[in-house]
């Protein structure tokens, strides 16, 4: 807002990109992106829990040990829970919420694989070819979190998985995803369990695709956690 009323006290005005059309048009940016995918994320991030008790049970374990049971996490707690966030990163990685990732070519003459592109051509870049690569990750099929921490439990592998794009045109919404999603991810473990249905079949990790990918339909028993 600063930037638009120096601008136009300078007599750019509307001529510039910082108008008050493109901060309305970023605004909604940063909340669709980080609002959409934090909720689909944490939707995902409940089924995996459910699917795998015994990585629940570790980030429950990381959880009453760093911040217990009297007050909320908080973003600060991250550095303090590696197998937590490690589980993020793997939840995000085999979810893959934007498989596609838009760019545009900004000049003629730019090249892919032998191909030349005319300006403002668009190309999709496929995420999910990164995120399930044989090349980048052992068994990308599996979920396991421990492929992101090292024998000191410090966190490795980051620069092999971008769920938020990369780049000058990264997701504008990253942070305000990631610091969400790992305070409501948490909050949710802290509080409650989350269990198969014992009579029902097990839950299916398959998608619908929206604006995002989405996860099927599913049920769970949710037990309070005294």
């Amino acid at each position: 807002m600063k930037e638009i009323d120096k601008r136009q006290e300078d007599g750019e005005g509307d001529r510039t990109f910082y108008t008050d059309e493109q901060l309305i048009t970023v605004g909604m940016d940063l909340f669709m992106t980080g609002s959409d995918t934090t909720s689909t994320a944490l939707e995902f991030a409940l089924l995996f829990m459910l699917r795998f008790p015994h990585v629940q049970a570790k980030v429950q374990e990381e959880i009453d040990s760093v911040i217990g049971r009297d007050r909320l996490p908080n973003i600060a707690d991250k550095i303090s829970m590696p197998y937590t966030e490690a589980t993020t990163w793997e939840i995000m990685r085999c979810t893959c919420l934007v498989p596609i990732a838009i760019r545009t070519a900004l000049r003629d003459g730019l090249q892919i694989n032998g191909v030349t592109l005319k300006k403002e051509t668009m190309v999709g870049i496929n995420l999910v070819s990164i995120h399930y690569s044989e090349e980048l990750w052992e068994d990308p099929q599996s979920f396991r979190p421990e492929r992101f921490l090292n024998e000191k439990m410090e966190l490795v592998n980051l620069h092999k998985i971008i769920p938020f794009g990369f780049g000058k045109r990264a997701c504008i919404g990253d942070w305000m995803a990631k610091s969400t999603f790992f305070t409501f991810f948490v909050t949710c473990l802290q509080n409650f369990t989350f269990e198969k249905v014992p009579w029902l079949p097990e839950p299916s990790t398959k998608t619908y695709s929206g604006i995002a990918q989405y996860p099927m339909q599913f049920s769970a028993l949710v037990k309070e956690r005294f």
